[in-house]
């Protein structure tokens, strides 16, 4: 029965996965190793990199995050 004045609920989840989840080995490889720095130091990398390529402020508003261990 269909009744406008009472509220309903869907559920939309554009984001849903579907097999496979995961990338083939060989490409994974390719990048092993490359990220063993951490978070916040790559972070830094980045960072800098923007900076040169002027797509960055020389002096961001952004602090390390305390969400993620090192």
């Amino acid at each position: 029965m269909i009744a406008p004045d009472k509220p309903w609920f869907t559920y939309l989840c554009p984001g849903a996965g579907h097999a496979p989840h995961h990338v083939f080995k060989e490409w994974a490889d390719k990048y092993a190793g490359k990220f063993d720095m951490g978070y916040e130091k790559y972070r830094e990398v980045v960072l800098e990199r923007q900076k040169s390529m002027g797509s960055c402020r020389r002096t961001p508003n952004c602090r390390p995050s305390i969400h993620i261990s090192t």
